[in-house]
């Protein structure tokens, strides 16, 4: 099968085999293709379809007689069959890797259809359910889904949504959590403390008025008694040379039960006698500036928004 021929590169008798080609019918090495090939321009010009052909020649070459002339050395038969098989071994494990990924391939394509087939059947579901979805998310370039996030304004932390932030915000910067709201809520901001002081004055109004119909209903008085109409009213001061005491008559033409009321200065308080047709007598002490105060104003005897003048000096007799 083999006919020997003049060496052409200085070495014993060559071989000329069949064909240099990967093939189960070669199996001693071919030393002509090794000649021919050129290490520096493999490497250069990295010709790794020249590498593989040589591999397989070299994985279906088996160690001959021939072989043994050229490699004179005792160990060169082994070195000659431990590389032949680790390549061999190596050309098995390709083999083996190609076959794993042409199956996992398949694998992918299979589940890619079983995925697509899922989600149109969800898209159909939702759709049943809600005619009019809300739109597509956006992805960015990565492809990848935009999340968006609230940060908050002190600390910088972020939130999926505006009620996890308001949490946060009541919770950990109470300073500004008022402030925070009213702008959530669109309201201006400080009205809380202005409806607070509203209800503050509501509420001691609705206290005043409560004791002065308790005192009214003490004393057996009108309502219409309880004020003093400072236009048709007429005050007369008679100085008396015994004391340096000063005496008003205190009339009133529209009072339909016709009281006669006398007003008095002493030590400083007016002394307010109010005679009604029970004849009951009635005093009431009140404070010049009280008095001055009523008279500028309302007509109301007030006292600091306390019914003070009408608590422990007043005395009911009868004539």
């Amino acid at each position: 099968m083999y006919v020997t021929q003049t060496p052409t590169c200085g070495c014993p008798p060559q071989y000329q085999g069949v064909s240099p080609t990967i093939s189960q019918s070669i199996h001693q090495f071919d030393w002509n293709y090794l000649n021919s090939l050129n290490t520096e321009f493999i490497r250069e010009a990295h010709d790794y379809s020249t590498l593989e052909k040589y591999a397989y020649m070299f994985a279906d070459s088996e160690y001959t007689a021939v072989d043994q002339q050229f490699l004179p050395f005792p160990l060169s038969r082994k070195f000659f069959e431990i590389s032949h098989d680790s390549i061999k071994y190596l050309f098995k494990q390709i083999r083996e890797l190609q076959n794993k990924l042409k199956y996992k391939e398949k694998e992918i394509e299979y589940m890619k259809h079983k995925f697509e087939k899922a989600t149109k059947k969800i898209d159909n579901l939702s759709y049943n359910r809600n005619p009019f979805p809300p739109p597509p998310i956006a992805y960015s370039t990565t492809q990848e889904a935009a999340i968006i996030v609230h940060t908050c304004p002190c600390c910088g932390r972020a939130f999926r949504s505006l009620q996890f932030l308001d949490k946060h915000i009541i919770k950990e910067h109470r300073h500004i959590s008022e402030a925070w709201l009213s702008i959530r809520e669109g309201k201006p901001y400080g009205t809380s403390h202005e409806l607070k002081s509203l209800k503050n004055d509501v509420e001691d109004l609705r206290a005043c008025l409560t004791r002065q119909n308790i005192v009214s209903s003490k004393l057996g008085l009108e309502e219409s008694d309880l004020y003093l109409h400072p236009k048709n009213t007429k005050i007369s001061k008679k100085k008396n040379k015994s004391s340096s005491s000063s005496s008003s008559t205190l009339t009133s033409d529209d009072h339909k039960s016709k009281a006669k009321n006398k007003v008095s200065e002493s030590n400083g308080k007016f002394n307010v006698s109010v005679e009604l047709k029970p004849k009951a007598l009635t005093e009431i002490l009140i404070t010049p500036d009280d008095y001055q105060a009523s008279e500028n104003s309302t007509g109301f005897i007030e006292e600091d928004h306390e019914f003070t003048s009408f608590s422990s000096e007043s005395s009911l007799s009868e004539s």
